[in-house]
């Protein structure tokens, strides 16, 4: 299913301006970059302007909920925290979760807006890791440091206030 996006936008919508998927470069063992599917060009994805990205897979970026904002050291565990800049373009990383923390903030609002409650956003921005990049979201590095939008709101409420999509 992770394809499922990048395919519409490369087959389906192919040519149109937002084009980003699967014809990029990709990295394939540590920094060799190769086109996928054999084409004979292609763009380099870590390049393409983050404005112009409508599909992330968040892999070596790590996921927006795990909270890492920073680089992984050479020398440390394979299983430790950190996104790895031998295969991945650090600060595009954090420009593409951002925009994840982006939509939350989104979110967030409208469910303030709509209920009247807003206490919420102190409650659920109250983190202070990155907040450049994070926006409050996480007050400590990996999932655990992870503020979840909860706080005896009605799940429903999500649906009802958040109409853009």
């Amino acid at each position: 299913m992770q394809g499922l996006i990048a395919y519409y936008y490369d087959a389906v919508q192919s040519g149109k301006e937002y084009r980003w998927s699967s014809t990029c470069a990709g990295t394939i063992g540590w920094g060799a970059m190769s086109c996928i599917a054999g084409r004979p060009t292609c763009e380099d994805c870590q390049a393409t302007p983050t404005e112009l990205i409508k599909s992330a897979h968040y892999t070596n970026c790590r996921k927006p909920c795990n909270c890492i904002g920073f680089e992984w050291v050479r020398g440390q565990k394979k299983d430790a925290l950190g996104v790895d800049v031998r295969n991945t373009n650090f600060d595009k990383c954090m420009d593409i979760v951002a925009k994840w923390h982006d939509v939350r903030t989104e979110m967030e609002d409208a469910v303030i807006q709509q209920t009247g409650n807003h206490t919420l956003a102190t409650l659920w921005r109250s983190g202070t890791i990155r907040t450049q990049v994070f926006q409050g979201h996480c007050n400590g590095d990996g999932q655990k440091g992870y503020i979840p939008m909860s706080g005896g709101v009605d799940a429903t409420i999500f649906s009802r206030a958040y109409k853009k999509y």
